[in-house]
């Protein structure tokens, strides 16, 4: 239990909590346990990443389109 405690405390750094995982992910001195764990951190990341960018984009697009309809008096 305590190694997973310390797994979470070391992802809550920005940066290096990344590299850690890319370590522990695709590390060969890692448990498994611990590999899996990693590597699925690392995915819902991504899917987070992703789904902000895509939320992003829709929500530019919706601004850009209510400002072109706008009239200036």
């Amino acid at each position: 239990m305590g190694q997973y405690l310390i797994m979470f405390l070391i992802t809550a750094i920005p940066i290096a909590g990344i590299v850690m995982l890319f370590i522990w992910g695709f590390g060969s001195e890692t448990g498994p346990n611990k590999k899996n764990f990693a590597r699925a951190y690392l995915v819902m990341m991504a899917i987070a990443v992703g789904a902000a960018i895509l939320i992003s984009i829709v929500m530019g697009a919706i601004m850009a389109f209510v400002v072109s309809t706008m009239y200036y008096y």
